[in-house]
């Protein structure tokens, strides 16, 4: 599966180099942690939108209103206006049912089908997810599009790790796995505060 890595029989592990296909297949399946920032952005950006919680969430939206007309100094905490099982399961959602598919789904399923596989089972669930909670037209379709989401991280952690160690050189294994928590999700968060500022 190293295909991407340039090895010469002569000079060994060490001297391995970087080639266009493993600097490709790394900066795609490290991107998938631009996608978790980003999702993670939009959740805590979006479940405090007037729009939102009025769609999803009224009676949150009632004491956020109710809150921000007392407007004094005993006025209820943000903790209290948010305070909602159904609104903290649509933010918890999509990070319960990715530790429970990492846990008992996402390993056997790599090892059996391969992390190809898995990645672009990663992929499709998270369009499927997206789609169903962008078209979502109540609660419900909601929170299954955020458990869709939450199923494709998990696959995408278990795959993604594992995949960029097999494509990159030796001595870049760690470098790049690194990168991918390191430098690629804050990207992910970047954009959607730089979009929230936008519009």
């Amino acid at each position: 599966m190293t295909s991407g890595v340039g090895v010469s029989e002569a000079s060994g592990v060490a001297n391995q180099r970087l080639t266009a296909h493993a600097l490709v297949s790394v900066a795609v399946a490290a991107s998938g942690g631009a996608l978790f920032g980003y999702d993670l952005g939009v959740t805590g950006g979006v479940s405090t939108s007037d729009p939102f919680l009025e769609e999803f969430f009224p009676a949150v939206l009632e004491r956020k209103r109710a809150a921000a007309a007392a407007a004094t100094a005993a006025a209820p905490s943000p903790y209290c206006t948010y305070d909602s099982h159904l609104l903290t399961l649509f933010t918890s959602s999509a990070f319960l049912a990715a530790a429970l598919t990492t846990l008992f789904v996402a390993g056997a399923t790599t090892r059996r089908a391969g992390r190809r596989f898995s990645l672009r089972l990663s992929g499709a669930l998270f369009c499927l997810g997206i789609g169903l909670a962008a078209g979502a037209a109540n609660l419900g379709m909601l929170i299954a599009g955020r458990l869709l989401i939450g199923v494709a991280i998990g696959f995408a952690n278990q795959a993604v790790p594992l995949f960029l160690s097999e494509v990159a050189p030796t001595r870049l294994r760690g470098a790049v796995n690194v990168s991918r928590a390191g430098k690629f999700f804050p990207i992910g968060e970047t954009t959607t505060r730089t979009a929230e500022k936008k519009g």
